[in-house]
């Protein structure tokens, strides 16, 4: 441990020992101490402490140890070489303040970095004090008397700790290497040669934990194993905190006995429960800078270059620990960097992964199979990644193994687990086809017939086995999530015997997992408390515990339910909407700012003036460009949006850039049709969209685009109408001859609203009277008829003729109709992850090329770029967003030309882009205007719109 400081100290002093013609490291000498003087005193500043059993030298003392050197005698000399060890740092210093009898404050020096320094003083304290002819003598030197012993009295006989703590810490750590050759390695912590009387854990506490890191693999016994085990499971929450803290930056050096490996072994060991109150809590509780949080920023920045795969492991190990915790942001974090580890070292991830498998608590698998999934995602497609390919059908035949096929050893209707599982396999066989045997798929598609029922029938199930479940589950939960497993059930509707049967059967799960309202209620009761200013002061979600345990049993059930298809129909198709995280984690692309030209140059006489006669911005440039960010092409734009503002007037103009695909010959109709719609926006269909669809699971996965495919998962063609136009004609409708007879009845057919009928509190006599009467000759009439002339209650309230439309025997309507649009391809997909999910998916919104475009041309995504790349690896597509919220807002994607003609060519296919906008003001002026009449005209009339085609010519 001293080499740290030696290194330092030798850097510092290098200038100074040339400077002043001293042999080199001379200055490390002077204060480590010189063998060959006698006198300790003099022979160095840190003997000079040892034997004064004191943390400082004075200053004159100090000027004495330098001028006992041979190489400085003078008093001049010495006194500049103390000024330059000051001024370099390699010594402190400090004022002592002494009682004005003892002569008042006086100048002290101290050593620097005194952690280091202790360890220097504690050899020098035990090479002169510690006897190690035999135990015997070991023990009597840490008698209270001894000079040792006296390092280890407490200060006060009720609040035990140690005068000198930093360097009772030293002697601890030190102390095993000091009596290696006379003590067994079993038996070599320094607590146990303390006299009874002082074998004080409490005492012994900080001075051993703050020590524990810097201990070699050898000083670790036995008896270590006893001290670490009584700290670790105590009640108290500082010792424990204090001791996990340390186990946990131990636990970060691979060969260490106390490396990741023996960290997971001991925490794999306990209940769900018992661990979520001791490790768990710990993690909620860890303050900014914790060893947990170092180590994730750490890896957040980077992943260091030498970075081995040894090391690499042992921090999936400790990253695999904290996916235990309710502390959503720091779980999803360490999710990433999982991922970030993966990338580099596919193997050690899926190597720990397979072990997390028998993990008692379910976040730990799911969130380890989520990074696999990640991983997976990223390099499929990358024919370079050589160590993934090699280890990825191993892994995938050991998740078919375990997870899915008859007789594995972790069958798992967990929705989540699975849908990874299912991810990372199917990614193998397009790796390798034949990678899993033919025999064994039926397993891994619905119903999943080789994982059986976790869930006991409802009937054997009592009701004090749901009792600490139903606690857990808490309004929302219970009404929303649970309730969208139920098809035809209301909001609230908590007695509809679907719902019963299934929150039943959640409870138990709930209490079979080990939550119990007695072990949990009051931390419970405290994150519900502090879950308000968390999420108001941006910190993130932490969930109750009883929402962890619910989360497992709910994403059991809906594995069930999804695999039996007993969902709603509109939930059967997708993935739960309850997913924590899009474990692709896509990387924003580069910045970039389009070459825009001036389109504010001109001042305007007003905000009419600006709204009907400004400028109709001009981007065709825009449409096909060499390169993008020095990425060559060329590219031809597929779809886009830009939005300029004017700072100082606050004028604001949008455009869209739509590409469509269509008919040749539809062209000049679209382009009629553009001419005369008022508002292109209401014409044109929709992109399509997915929310729950993973950046990396574009496109090769049937979960993109899942609403436009068939039950086989094939893409089936995307078409939709543009323009259709909505036209209103008149027609003559045959009154029933029902009408006649009332008419004939009652004289005058009375005109009653339905709301009057009904809720009016005046003339209530007078209305039922006239209803009576109304009711009678309806029926009456009805009753004569036959069913194709008899009046319904709709007609009885909206449709009543005119008498002189009872005469003609025919009632005039006007209806609409629709003139069928033109059909379109829409040419661009947007990822509309929801990013609430998870703070570490901060990045979506962003646009693809459509379905059939990617699966025609064979694009595929990988390295987490949205940026899509063809079967030779060229580099397909490129989208760019504007980087802030400063004007100009934009959002472009480009695919490349040869690819784009291409698919124009296969589809025998045309292009064009429907550009319109509006000229506006930004919002803060507009509420101000927007009713003044002029302005209000404007809008009325769509002058502000402009629009126009552009055909897109291959070449």
């Amino acid at each position: 441990m001293t080499f740290i400081l030696e290194r330092f100290i030798n850097r510092r002093a290098d200038c100074i020992e040339k400077d002043l013609g001293l042999p080199k490291g001379f200055c490390w000498t002077l204060i480590k101490g010189d063998d060959g003087i006698a006198d300790l005193l003099i022979a160095g500043i840190a003997p000079n402490m040892a034997e004064r059993f004191a943390e400082y030298v004075k200053k004159e003392e100090c000027l004495r140890i330098i001028r006992a050197r041979p190489e400085i005698k003078q008093l001049r000399k010495a006194k500049k070489l103390y000024h330059r060890l000051i001024a370099e740092g390699i010594l402190s210093e400090d004022m002592k303040w002494m009682p004005d009898a003892a002569g008042g404050p006086i100048t002290v020096i101290r050593l620097p970095y005194q952690r280091f320094s202790d360890h220097i003083i504690a050899r020098h304290l035990l090479a002169r004090h510690l006897d190690t002819t035999s135990e015997k003598t070991i023990r009597r030197s840490f008698y209270a008397n001894a000079p040792l012993g006296k390092l280890f009295c407490f200060q006060h006989p009720n609040f035990p700790n140690y005068k000198m703590e930093g360097w009772a810490e030293a002697l601890i750590v030190e102390f095993p290497e000091r009596v290696k050759r006379i003590l067994p390695k079993e038996k070599r912590e320094l607590f146990f040669y303390l006299p009874k009387s002082r074998q004080n854990l409490a005492a012994y506490h900080d001075a051993f934990v703050d020590g524990l890191f810097w201990r070699s693999g050898n000083s670790i016994s036995h008896q270590t194993d006893r001290i670490v085990g009584a700290f670790f499971w105590q009640r108290n929450e500082y010792v424990r905190s204090r001791i996990i803290e340390a186990m946990i930056a131990v636990a970060t050096k691979p060969g260490h006995p106390y490396n990741a490996a023996r960290l997971y072994l001991n925490l794999e060991k306990p209940q769900m429960p018992d661990r979520d109150l001791q490790w768990s809590e710990h993690l909620r509780k860890r303050s900014g800078d914790s060893t947990v949080e170092r180590l994730i920023r750490w890896f957040e920045s980077r992943v260091p270059r030498l970075l081995t795969k040894d090391s690499a492991l042992n921090h999936i190990i400790i990253l695999s620990l904290i996916l235990t915790t309710t502390d959503r942001v720091i779980r999803d974090r360490a999710t990433r960097v999982l991922v970030l580890l993966g990338e580099r070292f596919p193997s050690a991830l899926f190597r720990h992964t397979e072990r997390t498998l028998s993990f008692n608590d379910p976040y730990v698998p799911e969130r380890m199979l989520a990074a696999c999934y990640g991983v997976s995602m990223s390099l499929w497609a990358d024919k370079k990644a050589e160590s993934f390919h090699r280890a990825l059908p191993g892994f995938a035949r050991t998740l078919a193994k375990k997870i899915f096929i008859p007789g594995g050893e972790f069958l798992t209707q967990h929705t989540l687990m699975r849908e990874y599982a299912l991810g990372v396999t199917n990614l193998a066989r397009e790796c390798q086809p034949g990678c899993i045997a033919s025999k064994y798929i039926k397993y891994l598609k619905p119903p999943f017939s080789g994982v059986p029922d976790p869930f006991p029938d409802q009937t054997e199930i009592s009701h004090e086995a749901c009792e600490d479940g139903d606690y857990a589950i808490h309004m929302d939960f219970g009404n929303y999530t649970i309730g969208h497993l139920v098809p035809d059930r209301n909001n609230y509707d908590m007695k509809h015997p679907g719902y019963k049967k299934i929150r039943r059967k959640i409870e138990w799960r709930i209490g079979n997992l080990g939550y119990t309202k007695k072990k949990f209620e009051h931390i419970d009761q405290l994150i519900s408390r502090e879950s308000f200013w968390r999420e108001q002061g941006d910190y993130g979600k932490i969930d109750r515990y009883g929402k962890k345990y619910s989360l497992i049993a709910y994403f059991e059930m809906y594995g069930i339910l999804k695999a039996r298809g007993l969902l709603p129909d509109y939930r059967q198709a997708e993935r739960t909407s309850d997913c924590d995280i899009d474990p692709s984690f896509p990387i924003r692309p580069p910045e970039w700012r389009p070459p825009f030209s001036e389109l504010f140059p001109k001042k305007y006489s007003g905000e009419v003036d600006w709204l009907r006669d400004g400028p109709n911005p001009n981007y065709e440039h825009l449409m096909q460009l060499d390169e993008i960010n020095g990425v060559r092409g060329p590219w031809v734009m597929l779809d886009g949006y830009i939005q300029e503002l004017e700072p100082n007037t606050k004028r604001e103009v949008f455009t869209f850039l739509r590409g469509l695909m269509l008919d040749e010959a539809d062209i000049p109709t679209i382009e009629t049709r553009l001419a005369d719609v008022d508002h292109p926006g209401s014409g044109l269909p929709n992109r399509g969209e997915d929310h729950y669809t993973f950046a990396g699971e574009v496109p090769w996965s049937t979960q993109f685009a899942a609403d436009i495919r068939i039950k086989s998962g094939k893409l089936r063609r995307y078409t939709e109408e543009a323009f259709p136009i909505s036209i209103s004609i008149q027609k003559r409708r045959r009154i029933k001859r029902a009408w006649k007879q009332v008419y004939e009845t009652l004289g005058a057919i009375p005109k009653m609203g339905l709301v009057a009928t009904i809720a009016s509190e005046n003339e209530n006599v007078q209305l039922e009277n006239r209803l009576n009467e109304l009711q009678a000759a309806v029926e009456a009439a009805n009753a004569r008829l036959p069913d194709g002339e008899r009046l319904t209650i709709k007609e009885l309230f909206w449709e009543i003729p005119t008498e002189a439309e009872i005469e003609s025997g025919y009632k005039n309507i006007t209806v609409r109709k629709i003139i069928p649009g033109i059909k379109v391809e829409t040419i661009s997909w947007r990822h509309s992850w929801e990013s609430y999910h998870a703070k570490v998916n901060d990045f979506s919104g962003f646009i693809f090329p459509s379905p059939k475009i990617c699966e025609l041309l064979s694009l595929v995504a990988y390295h987490r770029s949205i940026e899509l790349i063809d079967k030779f690896s060229r580099q397909a597509t490129v989208y760019r967003e504007s980087a802030n919220r400063e004007s100009p807002k934009f959002e472009l994607l480009y695919l490349r030309k040869d690819l784009l003609d291409k698919y124009l060519h296969s589809v025998n296919r045309k292009l064009i882009w429907v550009v319109w906008g509006e000229r506006e003001f930004h919002y803060e002026v507009l509420e101000r205007i927007r009713r003044k009449p002029d302005v209000a005209a404007i809008f009325q009339s769509h002058k502000q719109i402009y629009k126009h085609l552009i055909r897109y010519y291959t070449r």
